[in-house]
Order: C-alpha cells, then structure tokens, then sequence
C-alpha cells in the first residue's frame, strides 16, 4: 500500500533555537534512508477509495464524461478539508504520541480535542492513529 515512514524527531527537539522552525525529514522504517512520502494511509481519502473505482462506478453510468468531471471536481474540493470523526478512544495514542502535548482528552466527556496554539504540525498524531482519523491540511 505504501512505504511505512517515520520523522526525524530527535531534530526537532535538540534543535537550536533561531528564527525558523526547525523540520523533521521523513525517514523510511524499511531502509532507514531518507525519501520523499509519496502515499499514506490517508493520502487521497475520500472515504470511498481511489479515482479509480469512482471512474468504474455503475451508478455514474448515466452521466456524461462532463457531468463526472463536475462531480469529481467537486468531490474533491469536498473532500479536501473534510473532517473525519474521531473515534474518542479509551487510552488515545495520538495523544501519547504527539511531542508538543496539543491534543488531550477532555476528562469530563472523554472528547479528544487539539490545542492548536500549541500544535508544531509533526504529525506524530497522524502516523499514531490507528483508524486513520487524524490528518494534516497542508
């Protein structure tokens, strides 16, 4: 499905402090080499698949290659900021996993929320999920 990563994080931590924010490169947990993330657990998740079943899908039969172009376009723009619930778990392993402590769980409900004043965007939370819930809008 896609190539398993992780995140300098190390760098993040021990990095001198100046006036940029310093970055974590992708790192391969196959190889252990640096790349570039081409796909991700929910790279192009529109929560029903790949393009490639929506251009096959018989109940768009009826429509003319116009119409499935409007209705991907705005599928897509849709989709794009689309927000995926929460699962509110029990012991929420985005929440141990993310370095700056921005998410926490509400102790009156149990409601996982993110404290975006202090979110620095690493993503541990993403890659910690395990129902893919979290994502990051470039």
């Amino acid at each position: 499905y896609y190539e398993p990563w992780t995140y300098e994080y190390e760098e993040l931590f021990n990095a001198p402090e100046g006036p940029d924010q310093p970055t974590a490169r992708p790192v391969s947990m196959v190889t252990g080499e640096y790349m570039d993330v081409e796909a991700g657990p929910n790279f192009d998740d529109d929560l029903s698949g790949s393009p490639v079943y929506a251009e096959n899908d018989p109940n768009l039969e009826a429509l003319t290659p116009e119409q499935r172009a409007q209705l991907f376009a705005i599928e897509r723009m849709v989709f794009f900021y689309f927000p995926r619930i929460c699962n509110h778990c029990l012991n929420p392993s985005c929440v141990a996993a993310c370095p700056s402590g921005a998410l926490y769980k509400r102790g009156e409900d149990g409601i996982v929320l993110i404290d975006q004043s202090h979110c620095r965007a690493w993503r541990a939370c993403v890659a910690a999920c395990p129902y893919k819930k979290t994502y990051f809008n470039w």
